[in-house]
């Protein structure tokens, strides 16, 4: 596409977006701290869901030094329903790291950012562009998905060649003057105009310039990969109590949740329960009969389906699993633990304590 194609693009998307842009809050700074939040929070959460967890995390931790001298339990429990924990938890290595050895300043590229925790070259690249006016594109999926239709792209976006010349493309389009806010622009603009699926290109300001829609083509571009298969995982949780307090586990393997609490486990295959053998060898209590045994209550992570019961069990005041992992907690502190979302929700209609 000719120069004179690419400023005209550039313009016509400017346009729209001064039209149309969302009004979220952290477009209402230039703090490279509080820009950093937003895109490691919209890394794996929707605008929708984010804009509530992004002004939760910014109330509770509004800087840099605030982050690092939390706790990463802390952290986690602010995090507390967004998934992913992993990214909370490279934030609070990112903040320890800025704060001890680079006094308390994010770097300016994009380079630099990107040997940071838990940013990669997408996230180094919104940080670079909006905080600092750097003048580099991010690539996401949105933008992806807009320049494979506008070039009539039919290979695989996501492959290593064509993600280069995606990136290729990208930077001719770029508004090198104010490249952070030609790059929101971009962003909303997949997110509310050149959308997945069938979007409506009779109201596309663009149309005239797009390969896909001149073609014919638009639901068939951009070609992605198929989803990995989902995994079924099946878990039952051992819910002791003495009557005050619960026992919890802090999940330390290299697997999901990582660093948060949860009763005490036993992963079957399907369709089959635990046994008191299966108990015993959780909690170093023997002959555990449950008392109550909940619904199943299912939870659905990127590549995984999550089933899991609750099954409830009284013992009497001073015996404790033999486990050393396995902690008393008292009822009314369960609020104050890093749970995931599954247990949250099981306490919250359970009864059990008052928790939110």
């Amino acid at each position: 596409m000719k120069s004179s194609a690419s400023k005209t693009i550039r313009n016509i998307i400017k346009t729209w977006y001064r039209k149309n842009r969302r009004n979220l809050p952290w477009r209402e700074t230039s703090d490279p701290y509080k820009i950093w939040v937003s895109e490691i929070i919209l890394q794996q959460t929707r605008v929708s869901q984010g804009t509530g967890h992004y002004l939760k995390f910014v109330t509770r931790f509004p800087d840099l030094k605030t982050l690092a001298a939390a706790t990463e339990e802390e952290v986690l429990k602010t995090w507390q329903g967004m998934g992913y924990y992993t990214r909370a938890r490279n934030m609070h290595k990112t903040a320890l790291l800025l704060t001890n050895a680079h006094g308390g300043a994010f770097p300016g590229t994009p380079e630099e950012l990107a040997k940071l925790p838990g940013i990669g070259s997408y996230t180094a690249a919104a940080i670079a562009s909006i905080a600092f006016q750097y003048p580099v594109a991010t690539i996401d999926a949105n933008s992806m998905r807009i320049i494979a239709r506008l070039y009539g792209i039919h290979q695989d976006i996501r492959s290593a060649g064509i993600k280069k010349k995606t990136e290729t493309l990208a930077m001719e389009l770029l508004d090198r003057e104010n490249p952070g806010e030609f790059n929101q622009a971009l962003m909303d603009f997949g997110s509310l105009q050149c959308t997945p699926g069938i979007p409506d290109c009779g109201s596309c300001p663009l149309n005239h310039y797009c390969e896909a829609h001149l073609t014919g083509m638009v639901n068939k571009i951009p070609l992605l990969r198929q989803k990995k298969r989902l995994r079924h995982r099946y878990f039952h949780y051992l819910v002791i109590t003495d009557g005050t307090s619960v026992w919890l586990h802090k999940r330390t393997e290299n697997d999901i949740w990582h660093s948060l609490y949860e009763f005490p486990l036993a992963e079957m295959p399907s369709g089959k329960r635990p046994d008191a053998g299966s108990w015993f060898k959780t909690t170093g209590i023997p002959h555990i009969q449950p008392e109550k045994i909940s619904e199943i209550y299912r939870h659905t992570l990127s590549h995984q389906l999550i089933h899991a019961r609750f099954y409830e069990v009284t013992v009497p005041c001073g015996q404790k699993p033999k486990r050393n992992d396995l902690i008393p907690v008292p009822v009314k502190s369960l609020g104050s633990y890093p749970l995931p979302v599954l247990i949250a929700r099981y306490l919250a209609d359970s009864g059990i304590a008052h928790y939110r």
